[in-house]
């Protein structure tokens, strides 16, 4: 699964919101491998808004009755480069780190944000798109073998800052046509409206494999509660957030 879009158009904050939504009602186990955000406290805080306005709507699920910390112990592992290891965080490092949490957690969603930040080693005389081509089948090969819905978020390039949001995307993505090609699902998220002001944000979603059983191609506006930091259907409504994904 790839998700694009605009810099600070809450793509990330989407995708954490989705897989804490999967984790609820199917008990999976979610890694985060992040190389760009912190991923606490926010991206925590964020996983624990979610279960508090969704826990009413899954009072069957073995989860319900946890306290937001407790669910999130659970249900999560972090994967985060150490900035005083000397080493390559390419993609052969992560692929070894996500082996050991599905091993050692049982991980069955794995976010990638983002992609770009990644020590990307080429081979010699390798192209940029060869690599991104080479790299996508590791991460198919990986989803595969581990029952895993690998989520990679990845910014698009610099000629897309003139577009609209429901214009842009796989094929906008930097270095590569292959992520339009090999990508199972696609989905672009921006923000309708000033940046900063407005709290509309369109969900497209703009590739699906395999349908009807994967989805189908659609769009969707959600509203961002700036105060929980997650998306809603409506933000006047105080007494359970229904958090809605567009799938």
């Amino acid at each position: 699964m790839l998700v694009t879009g605009l810099p600070n158009h809450g793509k990330s904050t989407w995708v954490v919101q989705l897989a804490t939504q999967l984790a609820m009602w199917h008990g999976w186990t979610v890694g985060i491998a992040s190389f760009e955000m912190r991923i606490k406290p926010y991206v925590t805080n964020q996983i624990k808004n979610t279960f508090i306005c969704r826990r009413l709507s899954t009072g069957g699920t073995p989860d319900a009755r946890l306290s937001p910390e407790q669910f999130l112990e659970r249900r999560f592992c972090f994967i985060a480069p150490d900035p005083e290891e000397e080493i390559d965080h390419d993609l052969d490092w992560l692929l070894d780190r996500g082996a050991t949490a599905v091993i050692r957690h049982g991980m069955r969603v794995w976010i990638i944000d983002p992609w770009n930040e990644i020590d990307h080693k080429r081979n010699r005389d390798e192209t940029g798109t060869e690599y991104v081509g080479r790299a996508i089948r590791k991460l198919k090969v990986f989803a595969k073998r581990y029952d895993v819905l690998v989520i990679v978020v990845a910014h698009p390039d610099k000629s897309v800052r003139n577009k609209d949001p429901e214009d842009i995307g796989l094929g906008d993505i930097s270095d590569s046509a292959h992520w339009s090609n090999k990508a199972d699902i696609g989905v672009t998220i921006g923000r309708i409206g000033e940046l900063g002001i407005s709290t509309s944000t369109g969900v497209y979603i703009t590739k699906i494999r395999y349908q009807p059983e994967g989805g189908r191609i659609g769009s969707g506006i959600v509203q961002y509660d700036q105060e929980r930091r997650i998306f809603t259907e409506r933000l006047e409504d105080n007494i359970e957030y229904r958090a809605t994904i567009v799938t």
